[in-house]
């Protein structure tokens, strides 16, 4: 059974948490996330770029 949009999201958020508390860095991790917001909001076609499958990872980085 493929996991739910929701879950998916949900285990990603606790394991980067938990990286993020592990490793003592919350606030960068906060920062870092919060400006991941800005340009997905600035941006919407970002998401898409970065979820598309057809497209490298070189590619996405350019």
């Amino acid at each position: 059974m493929a996991l739910s949009r929701e879950e998916t999201a949900r285990r990603y958020g606790t394991a980067i948490f938990d990286f993020a508390k592990d490793s003592g860095k919350t606030e960068l991790m906060y920062s870092e996330l919060t400006e991941l917001k800005k340009a997905v909001q600035a941006e919407p076609r970002f998401v898409q770029v970065l979820s598309n499958p057809v497209l490298d990872a070189k590619q996405k980085e350019s």
